[in-house]
Parts: structure tokens; C-alpha cells; sequence
């Protein structure tokens, strides 16, 4: 005996939600797409990795990763609409947490400089209906190692040191720090020595 007609349009209905649902988690939890800096002859410094997309609600996710924090970074989201409303987003390692966002609200760019050590995630994604186009572009500087003093001394400048010759000095506050503990010795000698006489 059929079901009645009804209850297999419930049915249909059911099984084609699922489906638009199972599609559509999907489209989200899809491998993000690996973006790899290449030298370019027109830069100074630096690689540069470029992509083109299109995205609607369901968004476009990226990775950049092997970054050093001494490397400085920039990432900039630019438009191909009239009147863009894409958001852009970055997110720590593993998609945990959303660590900046921007939308462009009709802006034809927007740009993120930072520094990290490993890997970001990028989302681009449009907040309404409407379909966008868009370019990324990705900016790795060379790493900037940080200026640091030497700390080899040679012998000569340590027995030099050891023996007072070098080093910053006494520092003046030191001086009347130790005045005044002297001073207060003395007084307390000078109260110790009354109170035993009398």
C-alpha cells in the first residue's frame, strides 16, 4: 500500500533540505586554498601570491603559512564590484578564533599588515545574496633580524671592567643611598651608646 501523497511530499521536502544542508556544509568546511608566495621581478623585497575569486555567503577560505615573525605581511582584499560590500577576515591556526575582520562598505580595498609566527587563515566572504568577484593578494617581506650589541668581550676589556676602568660607572643614586645607611648607622650608634651610658 502507497503512502499518501502528503506524507511522500513530506518526505521529498525532508530528504531535498537535507540535501541543500549537507551541500552547503560542504561548500563551508571545504579544504581552504594554500596560497604560495613567488618572487616577483617588479618587487623590491619580498613574494607575493595572487588569486582571483568569486564568493557569496558561503565565503572562500585561504591559508598562508610557514611565516616567521620577523617577516612582515600584508594581505589586501581588492573588489571587482561597484558598490562592494565583501568582509575579510583572519584567523589564528586551526580556524579557532577570528582575530581581525573588515568589510570593505564600498571601499574598493582593504589592506591587513601584521606579523605571525606559522600560518593565518583568510575567509572572504559576501554578507548578502549577491555574488562578488574579487582579487587577493598576499605580501611576504624578508625577515628584519633585529640589531643586537655585541657580547664578546675581549680579556683586555674585562680585566679593564673587573678593575674599574670600565663598565657604566657608580651611579649617583647608589652614592646617597649608601650615605644615608651610613648616616642612620651612625645615628643608631650614637642612640645605643647613650642609652648604655645612661
Amino acid at each position: 500500500m502507497s503512502a499518501p501523497f502528503g506524507t511522500r511530499w513530506c518526505w521529498i521536502v525532508l530528504a531535498l533540505v537535507s540535501t541543500v544542508g549537507t551541500l552547503r556544509l560542504a561548500a563551508q568546511s571545504a579544504d581552504p586554498v594554500r596560497l604560495e608566495p613567488q618572487d616577483d621581478p617588479a618587487l623590491e623585497d619580498g613574494q607575493v601570491a595572487i588569486v582571483e575569486g568569486e564568493t557569496g555567503t558561503e565565503g572562500v577560505r585561504y591559508v598562508l603559512s610557514q611565516l616567521s615573525i620577523l617577516q612582515p605581511v600584508a594581505v589586501t582584499l581588492l573588489s571587482r564590484e561597484t558598490n562592494p560590500t565583501l568582509e575579510i577576515l583572519l584567523h589564528s591556526p586551526g580556524w579557532k578564533d577570528t582575530v581581525r575582520a573588515a568589510a570593505l562598505d564600498g571601499d574598493v580595498k582593504r589592506t591587513f599588515k601584521f606579523r605571525t609566527q606559522g600560518e593565518v587563515g583568510i575567509t572572504v566572504r559576501s554578507p548578502d545574496d549577491r555574488r562578488q568577484r574579487f582579487d587577493l593578494v598576499a605580501w611576504v617581506g624578508s625577515e628584519v633580524e633585529p640589531e643586537m650589541e655585541e657580547v664578546v668581550v675581549t680579556p683586555e676589556e674585562y680585566r679593564k671592567y673587573a678593575a674599574g676602568g670600565g663598565g657604566a660607572g657608580t651611579s649617583p643614586i647608589l652614592i646617597v643611598i649608601a650615605a644615608a645607611l651610613c648616616g642612620i648607622l651612625v645615628l643608631l650608634g650614637f642612640l645605643v651608646f647613650r642609652r648604655v651610658r645612661s
